[in-house]
């Protein structure tokens, strides 16, 4: 575990955040390691739970598939710390505009699919939620809005999609593995800028000088490198040993400014790169190039003397934002741009389906498919 004070507070200004939580480790050695992780998860939080039943804590997991288990399976084991209220009457409300809905209210402008069913129905009636990029929208606003403003909200289950760009303060932050998903969806060991990344969610500023953090290890070889690495890590690129397909999205936008470009120019622009000064690999600019024309992203407009002059297409300056990868620009294009054309949109199928409103589509309901 590892906790913190607010810089200038005495360490006597608050007893209370600072009492020490003790819990006792399960013996169950001979257990799966996913069975020992997660008697150790339902010791810690109800260890916690017992001694500040109001705190409220964000327990990380590596992948959204297990997220929804891990929420209903702790409902069941911390039933002693964790009581049930009803959503109608018990939980007030969580918007401070002038509706002012109760969380029930909100929760029915949700799209009724599971995620909104689990959560109404099994998790939130015990303050618990899972939240993952899966989600819709709203859902994921709504139980948000729940954990900020509501005395009832203990515990979320959360991917890594809240360390980024929501402003959501724990009092305990616990994270549960140190293998998490990146990329393709490779597995790689938790870097120490993450994990500090990820309990940087532990303490609320303004309401108490404390935040504490949990991290579950396999073994001593884990724990005595976070805890001898905590403090300093070299600052490495995610894009280092990565292909070409996968780093050419990322040049739409640095040469979204340009009027015109050729290899040079690519070739400048990766050498000034994290990913170029991290382990001087050289990249084959030509074919960064090649992708971005195959994809119609880029487009020739001078072969003539000397080195071929090329620029983006319009779905190109369009598209330089986001950093989508190259089979996602294909098929936005097959399902949006090629619409344009009629008698290609009848021989291909492209084009939005005529059953598709406007009203669904800002309610989210078709956001993975887009």
């Amino acid at each position: 575990a590892q906790s913190g004070v607010l810089p200038g507070e005495k360490e006597s200004a608050n007893k209370e955040n600072e009492k020490e939580v003790k819990f006792q480790v399960p013996d169950n050695r001979e257990a799966p390691s996913s069975a020992r992780r997660l008697d150790l998860l339902v010791e810690i939080l109800n260890s916690l739970y017992k001694d500040k039943p109001n705190m409220k804590t964000l327990v990380f997991v590596p992948s959204q598939y297990g997220a929804a288990s891990l929420a209903e399976t702790l409902v069941k084991k911390l039933s002693g710390v964790l009581p049930r209220v009803e959503l109608e009457t018990s939980m007030g409300t969580i918007k401070d505009d002038d509706a002012q809905d109760s969380l029930l209210e909100e929760l029915n402008h949700c799209d009724p699919d599971e995620d909104l069913r689990t959560n109404r129905d099994k998790l939130l009636p015990y303050g618990v939620a899972y939240h993952h990029s899966s989600m819709s929208t709203t859902l994921r606003e709504v139980i948000e809005g729940f954990f900020l403003k509501s005395s009832y909200a203990k515990v979320i289950v959360a991917t890594e999609t809240l360390t980024i760009g929501v402003n959501m303060p724990f009092d305990t932050v616990i994270i549960t593995d140190v293998m998490i998903p990146r990329g393709q969806g490779e597995k790689h060991e938790l870097t120490n800028q993450e994990y500090h990344n990820y309990i940087g969610r532990a303490g609320r500023l303004g309401m108490v000088n404390q935040g504490r953090s949990y991290l579950l290890v396999p073994g001593n070889e884990q724990l005595t490198k976070y805890w001898n690495t905590r403090d300093s890590e070299q600052i490495t690129s995610a894009l280092t040993d990565s292909k070409a397909e996968t780093i050419a999205p990322y040049y739409l936008n640095l040469l979204a400014g340009q009027s015109s470009f050729d290899q040079k120019v690519v070739a400048q622009m990766y050498h000034a790169s994290l990913s170029y000064i991290c382990k001087k690999k050289e990249l084959d600019t030509e074919k960064i190039i090649q992708l971005l024309e195959q994809y119609g992203m880029a487009q020739e407009i001078w072969a003539g003397f000397g080195a071929p002059q090329y620029s983006l297409t319009d779905i190109g300056q369009i598209l330089a934002a986001y950093a989508f990868d190259l089979n996602t620009t294909a098929l936005l294009q097959y399902a949006f741009v090629n619409e344009l054309d009629e008698k290609w949109a009848k021989r291909r199928g492209a084009g939005m389906p005529a059953d598709i409103t406007a009203t669904a589509i800002l309610s989210d309901r078709y956001l993975l498919d887009i």
